[in-house]
């Protein structure tokens, strides 16, 4: 079984449960399941610098912030 769920763009941060029914083509056996869905979405904040030049071989480091969007996130 394979479930696919869209969620709009403009859909509120919250939490949301989908319940899914399945049955063979007689109708038997019945299962539900509900599952729980939280929405929550998210953006990168300014990411610092923002180019570098990076020899072969060598590293860079990035640092940036992941915010909410829409709500505030309820854990770290």
């Amino acid at each position: 079984m394979t479930v696919t769920v869209s969620i709009p763009n403009n859909a509120i941060p919250a939490s949301y449960n989908l319940t899914i029914n399945t049955q063979d083509s007689t109708g038997e056996p019945s299962h539900t399941w509900t599952i729980a869905l939280a929405v929550q979405d998210f953006a990168f904040g300014p990411v610092t610098p923002p180019t570098q030049t990076v020899g072969a071989g060598q590293s860079a480091v990035y640092n940036f912030s992941v915010m909410p969007v829409g709500a505030a996130f309820s854990n770290a």
